[in-house]
């Protein structure tokens, strides 16, 4: 079962790209149909992400705000299994289905963690 992460950024912070490059890392290893779903908010029409991948899509919202962001990049994600983070996070290992499962099946689980940027 294939996944996608939809990041929301304002392509403003300096982790953004580590972020987007560690995302599609995860992505490649959790198999050849995952994605990365861009979700530009906030920054000019022109702005354009420093990151390049085939399993890179990216969108631009109008409409500033992480939710309008996040709906953005749900209704544009080809899976059915989604991951929303933002660019201030640095996802570890292969995002897969079966993992994100594990976590949200747990009593405690509220979030799928990743690493704060640095």
């Amino acid at each position: 079962m294939p996944v996608s992460v939809v990041i929301a950024t304002t392509l403003r912070r300096a982790v953004a790209s580590q972020s987007v490059r560690q995302a599609i890392e995860s992505v490649r290893a959790a198999g050849p149909d995952a994605e990365v779903v861009l979700v530009v908010n906030g920054a000019p029409p022109d702005a354009r992400p420093a990151v390049r991948a085939p399993e890179l899509r990216v969108l631009h919202s109008p409409t500033p705000g992480i939710s309008t962001a996040r709906n953005l990049g749900a209704a544009a994600a080809r899976h059915d299994t989604v991951l929303f983070t933002d660019d201030g996070r640095i996802l570890v290992g292969a995002v897969s289905p079966a993992k994100l499962l594990e976590v949200a099946s747990s009593p405690a689980a509220k979030a799928t963690p990743g690493q704060p940027g640095k």
